[in-house]
């Protein structure tokens, strides 16, 4: 119901109740950073990341020390959590956000790759966007080209079809 504020009371109870599982710390975590709460997410995905024998809880207690190691400016960190993360469970927004973080290293190959394999896996105007960010600067201009046209295409389009304002 995108009660952030209601669903982390809910972990937190959860977590009192059973303070050594990981996968309800984790998911703790999870809700922590998307109410902003980044150093918090970070200590208590830390902490899962210390329980879990668990891959799955592992991987999202992983995936949340990344993300917010990236919002850090940690990018090192960032990377080293992310890809800890894909190992143990590859997903769409794991791939995106190792792109993001090899981008922001300036590794650009890297971050092609990773954006790509989101695009497979999650397809998303803005991971074409940022596909097509680090292919230019990787210097692969025509493939740039043919990611980002059918964004160009797709807004004009839309932009014809609006009435016109009375």
């Amino acid at each position: 119901r995108s009660d952030r504020p209601g669903a982390l009371s809910a972990w937190k109870a959860a977590v009192r109740l059973d303070p050594k599982n990981a996968l309800y710390l984790a998911n703790q975590a999870v809700v922590e950073m998307s109410l902003g709460q980044n150093a918090q997410a970070a200590q208590d995905a830390q902490q899962a990341s210390r329980l879990s024998a668990d891959p799955s809880a592992s991987a999202r207690a992983q995936f949340v020390l990344g993300v917010a190691s990236y919002r850090a400016k940690n990018y090192a960190a960032a990377r080293s959590a992310l890809a800890s993360s894909a190992l143990k469970s590859p997903s769409g927004e794991t791939s995106l956000w190792l792109g993001l973080v090899s981008y922001a290293l300036k590794d650009y190959g890297g971050a092609v790759t990773a954006l790509q394999d989101s695009l497979k896996v999650q397809p998303s105007a803005s991971t074409q966007l940022s596909l097509g960010s680090a292919l230019i600067s990787a210097g692969r201009y025509g493939d740039a080209e043919g990611t980002l046209r059918p964004l160009v295409v797709g807004a004009r389009k839309r932009q014809r079809m609006r009435p016109p304002c009375s």
